[in-house]
């Protein structure tokens, strides 16, 4: 069966550049804009690994975090950034970010961590 991925990335060419990548490895990959998107699928579909920016319209990803830790879901939760803000970085691993990789990223670097979570 395979892993599914969510990605929650406003940037569209960002998210579909991701997705489309992430496919061709053979995972199920759904995507949203924002966080508040993303909290809606996830309480339609289960997914094992969400990748979320951090800064997004609506609901960033510090937002998205949050609530989704609130929740009460434990699902694995990958931040990407192009802002290399201190004390954004955490706040994301105390809000449960598994880890955090600063845009532009090779995408070996990103699928170092997928593998590392959701291995198979």
């Amino acid at each position: 069966m395979k892993k599914r991925i969510l990605i929650v990335e406003d940037n569209r060419y960002e998210r579909e550049g991701l997705a489309s990548l992430l496919s061709e490895q053979n995972y199920e990959v759904d995507t949203v804009e924002n966080g508040r998107f993303a909290l809606d699928k996830l309480h339609e579909q289960e997914f094992d690994l969400v990748v979320t920016d951090l800064m997004m319209p609506a609901t960033d990803g510090l937002q998205f975090l949050h609530k989704l830790r609130n929740n009460g879901s434990s699902v694995p939760v990958l931040v990407i950034t192009g802002n290399e803000n201190m004390q954004n970085m955490l706040s994301a691993y105390q809000l449960g970010a598994l880890d955090v990789i600063y845009k532009p990223f090779q995408f070996g670097e990103l699928m170092d961590v997928i593998k590392r979570v959701i291995p198979g």
